[in-house]
């Protein structure tokens, strides 16, 4: 049973997470005015954000539809149009997670490999056709989403009021979108967030055999600071698969406290990363509260 209680607390996630969400986007979006050149850091950063908002209000839509039961009133198509939209924003996410680790791993790893340079150069220069063509991958894997995937709703005989649904999907298309969609792209952030980390790690070693201030380092803390948030973001990222993972298993249980749980989890999902991303930038800190960065 749905409770004012509920209603309330869903609405001010909701809310909270679109305004947090969109003040990133905003504030790159004068950036990016104010200054016509951006970083590769920076173009992945707001195609990012842009998708997170995006995320954000699909998953929310998703929420108060499921909140609602609205799914009984809706067309097969317009059901089908939110989860094709829910998943294809969680893909993408998961992606943009890659890229930017990819990127952070190529600047931080030192070598002459001439593989290692050349993605480096055309990584530089390629980004936004890269997220673009990504996206287009996306949508293409969960175009079958439309076609394959059915709600059965059930109306109980002794209650009229509690209502229940069977869902209805080809498994083969579970399989693929779980393996281009999540497990690719978290393989290849895991192997770029390792080997970034490691490399921050033996630079801070190195520089604290060469001074006695460890502690009080600037630099060393922004070192420190970059490999928390990596790993930060990586716990992230494994927590939101999982909930992917969730959503298909408890699918097949459909009302369940777990599927409610990773469909919350999912829903608060873009604030977290939100949140974790300013932590971990001071200069988009400075952006958004006007704070003064240490150099």
């Amino acid at each position: 049973m749905v409770t004012a209680l509920n209603i309330f607390l869903l609405l001010v996630v909701i809310i909270s997470g679109i305004i947090l969400c969109s003040s990133i986007v905003i504030v790159y979006i004068f950036e990016w005015k104010k200054n016509q050149q951006i970083s590769v850091h920076d173009k992945i950063f707001i195609y990012s954000a842009i998708t997170n908002l995006l995320l954000q209000f699909s998953t929310s839509l998703n929420s108060l539809i499921n909140t609602f039961w609205f799914y009984q009133v809706m067309s097969k198509p317009g059901s089908m149009l939110v989860l094709f939209f829910n998943f294809f924003f969680i893909y993408d996410n998961i992606w943009h997670t890659a890229w930017l680790s990819i990127h952070y791993c190529l600047k931080l790893v030192n070598s002459s490999h001439r593989v290692l340079l050349q993605m480096k150069k055309r990584l530089s220069t390629s980004i936004i056709p890269l997220l673009l063509v990504t996206s287009a991958v996306m949508v293409l894997i969960n175009l079958p989403y439309i076609w394959t995937v059915r709600i059965k709703f059930l109306l109980n005989e002794t209650n009229s009021f509690k209502r229940s649904y069977v869902i209805h999907r080809d498994n083969m298309v579970i399989i693929c979108n779980i393996s281009i969609g999540c497990c690719l792209p978290f393989l290849v952030t895991v192997t770029c967030i390792g080997l970034s980390v490691r490399s921050l790690v033996r630079h801070m070693w190195k520089m604290r055999s060469n001074t006695s201030h460890f502690s009080s380092s600037p630099q060393l803390q922004g070192h420190f600071r970059a490999a928390m948030t990596m790993i930060l973001q990586l716990l992230l990222n494994l927590f939101l698969y999982l909930c992917v993972i969730g959503v298909y298993i408890s699918s097949f249980y459909p009302g369940t406290f777990w599927e409610v749980f990773f469909w919350s989890s999912i829903l608060c999902y873009p604030s977290a990363q939100t949140i974790t991303l300013i932590l971990g930038n001071p200069k988009l800190k400075k952006r958004l509260f006007g704070q003064k960065v240490k150099k």
